[in-house]
């Protein structure tokens, strides 16, 4: 099992996606999920039922951040199920490949509503297993039961990325997980276990009622310190957000002119001066003028992307603005 890359989500409150028709994703307190039936007291929860976060943190690693990473596998891939009657000529059908460890759906809220989630006894030497959305379960066997038939991909790409095409049991069936598209939609999904699953790079989620930010940091620190050499995901989100950082200390500073190049620096910049609204100002290159902050604390920015300004615009904005 290799984790190439981590990175860090934290969600707060008792739910991410409380439904199929209604997912949310934010690191804030959207809503709490509403339970189908409450257990007895004494008795296990029983399928459909979101067991309520007592205040502790829950902790789960995936392959993808909703939306974030929209389009990572493309169409997805060809399977086929057992006791699928095809068409002649009829393609397999296409699903999205995720990899999840335990724990994973209760951390998003997500429901699992037939069979069960993963557990520690899904491992790499035990019986190879999946859990799949409801449009899949819906869609290729409506009205019949699908927990303990087989599943197994089919799509000949598997064979370069190291999925066995072998059959999987499926053991549970999870309410739609759209993390592909901001407004919601049928979801064809199957999940591996984590350790059954090599994976390339991991999403650790933290499902939490205090602020989510702060947990980030100590979490870095300590997955930095259990593997030193981990890559750094996104690094130039990392320099956007250190420029922004500085932007920001020179604005405590007394600072109010800032000149920024880069047009994802520039909205790091924007965002950490607390700029909600700019006012055009005089041009310093075709396309790039200098604005002043008109809602948000006062500031007077020159922001330019890559592709605009001469090569001495930051010299030609400084005399500018003496004009």
């Amino acid at each position: 099992m290799a984790a190439a890359v981590v990175a860090v989500v934290a969600v707060v409150g008792a739910g991410v996606f409380a439904s199929a028709t209604q997912p949310a994703f934010a690191c804030s307190n959207i809503w709490e999920p509403t339970p189908t039936a409450s257990p007895a007291p004494g008795s296990s929860p029983q399928p459909g039922y979101v067991q309520p976060d007592m205040g502790n943190t829950h902790v789960a690693v995936g392959t993808v951040v909703p939306w974030r990473d929209a389009g990572s596998f493309g169409p997805g891939f060809a399977f086929s199920a057992e006791g699928r009657v095809s068409l002649p000529g009829e393609d397999d059908p296409r699903a999205q490949l995720r990899t999840v460890s335990p724990g994973f759906f209760a951390a998003l809220g997500v429901p699992i509503i037939a069979g069960r989630d993963f557990n520690e006894s899904d491992r790499r030497d035990s019986e190879s297993v999946v859990i799949v959305s409801q449009t899949l379960a819906q869609r290729l066997f409506p009205n019949q039961e699908v927990v303990n038939r087989r599943l197994m991909w089919t799509d000949p790409i598997m064979k370069f990325i190291d999925v066995s095409t072998a059959p999987r049991r499926i053991v549970g069936v999870a309410a739609d997980v759209d993390d592909e598209h901001v407004v919601p939609g049928p979801m064809v999904t199957v999940y591996h276990p984590f350790e059954q699953q090599e994976i390339w790079g991991g999403r650790l989620f933290v499902h939490t009622r205090t602020d989510p930010y702060a947990l980030v940091p100590p979490i870095t620190r300590l997955v930095r310190d259990l593997a030193t050499d981990q890559p750094v995901e996104r690094a130039a989100t990392l320099v956007e957000q250190a420029l922004a950082g500085v932007a920001r200390a020179l604005y405590d500073a007394g600072v109010r002119v800032f000149v920024v190049a880069g047009g994802e620096t520039s909205g790091a910049v924007v965002e950490a001066l607390g700029a909600r609204a700019l006012a055009i100002g005089p041009e310093i290159d075709p396309g790039v003028p200098w604005t002043r902050a008109v809602a948000g604390p006062p500031s007077w920015l020159a922001l330019k992307s890559g592709n605009f300004g001469s090569d001495d615009f930051f010299v030609r904005a400084t005399a500018a603005l003496r004009a």
